[in-house]
């Protein structure tokens, strides 16, 4: 499956374990993982993925347009590559688009939501 993982951009929030133990539950069969090349979940990811020798696919938002409407596109084109979503967050906007944007699709999603301490998803 390719699988987007994408979540949270904060350094405190998730670590390696946490997201770990989200592929874990989630069930999901990875080919490929798709992120955004930000920090946070989705530099984990990467770093997941090499470690397994998955190829990474980076979606990185337009750098001549910052707006969130260059975000929402992003995300919109990576749910339509996808089969997939695992999203560790702590309950922000970019969380929520991205995981809509699978669930209007009817991709399943593997939500985990911070716990409120550091390795404790």
């Amino acid at each position: 499956m390719r699988v987007i993982i994408a979540g949270s951009r904060d350094h405190d929030h998730f670590v390696l374990q946490d997201l770990c133990q989200a592929i874990e539950e989630s069930g999901f069969e990875i080919t490929a993982v798709l992120v955004t090349g930000d920090d946070g979940v989705s530099e984990l990811a990467a770093k997941w993925a090499g470690q397994h020798q998955i190829p990474i696919l980076v979606f990185a938002r337009e750098p001549a347009d910052p707006t969130k409407s260059a975000a929402a596109k992003r995300n919109s084109s990576m749910a339509d590559q996808a089969d997939a979503l695992i999203c560790l967050h702590h309950g922000t906007k970019g969380s929520w688009s991205i995981m809509q944007e699978m669930r209007r699709r009817g991709k399943p999603v593997h939500e985990v939501q911070w716990s409120g301490k550091l390795g404790e998803a």
